[in-house]
């Protein structure tokens, strides 16, 4: 299945971006409510949307790490579905998808291009692709609100 791709223009610079991608209060500022972050290879990228701690592996990305890191242009991690998706994309054994991020300064920011990929086939997921599509476009729209500079 084809990788979800994403390209949005971020009035704010590099560094700005990437913090909100590689630190705790940055992800929690757009993203979810709370974040674990080793921006390293082999470091975790735990991201959590439960309010209710006693159960960190529920709507969570609890284990997934970080594949790849070059900073402040490159970030990959392997990433979990949400409880929405849970029963195609957390199956234990199966296959994790994975997430790129590329940033690129332009002219009146950053230029961000998110690509997700690592699907499986058949209609679960699908499913799980579609809904990915529809929670990147969204949390990417939040980003871009959040790191709009303050008249």
């Amino acid at each position: 299945m084809e990788p979800l791709r994403f390209t949005v223009d971020v009035p704010a610079p590099r560094d700005r971006v990437w913090q909100a991608f590689t630190t705790a209060d940055g992800l929690a500022s757009w993203l979810c409510l709370r974040a674990h972050v080793e921006p390293e290879i082999g470091g975790a990228y735990e991201l959590f949307w439960d309010p209710d701690e006693s159960h960190p592996e529920r709507d969570s990305t609890l284990g997934c790490t970080i594949l790849s890191v070059d900073e402040p242009r490159l970030l990959e991690f392997t990433w979990r579905g949400s409880e929405a998706v849970a029963d195609v994309m957390n199956v234990p054994g199966a296959a994790q998808t994975q997430v790129k991020v590329e940033l690129r300064p332009t002219l009146d920011g950053t230029r961000l291009e998110l690509t997700h990929s690592g699907w499986g086939d058949g209609p679960a997921w699908e499913r799980a692709r579609a809904w990915f599509e529809r929670a990147w476009g969204g949390a990417l729209q939040a980003l871009r609100t959040r790191l709009v500079p303050a008249p």
